[in-house]
């Protein structure tokens, strides 16, 4: 039986905007609804889910976002220089999505 590995690193970090790299470019995030509601939830309560990234193995000090390119736009336009992340151990970025709860904190 072998052992199962581990998704992702179990501490979150701190990684400069400038240095994630996005998969999907968007022209216009503010007219994505689900955009307008990351912007109005970072306001009011800042980040509550982290990026997930995974390094780049070419680029020392990149890391490709496998989740939350709309949270990248959203704290670029607040002005943030940072963001907390989780860095995937793989580079699979399907896999986060679907394990993702939609379901409101209230609900």
């Amino acid at each position: 039986m072998s052992e199962a590995k581990i998704g992702f690193e179990l501490q979150k970090i701190q990684v400069p905007l400038a240095d994630l790299l996005l998969l999907r470019l968007i022209k216009e995030p503010s007219k994505i609804t689900r955009y307008k509601a990351i912007l109005v939830s970072l306001k009011e309560v800042g980040l509550i889910e982290p990026l997930m990234i995974h390094p780049q193995k070419d680029a020392p000090g990149k890391y490709l976002v496998l989740d939350g390119n709309l949270r990248w736009f959203a704290l670029k336009e607040l002005g943030h220089a940072t963001a907390d992340c989780i860095i995937a151990n793989d580079d699979e970025g399907f896999t986060y999505n679907a394990r993702v709860s939609r379901i409101t904190p209230i609900q």
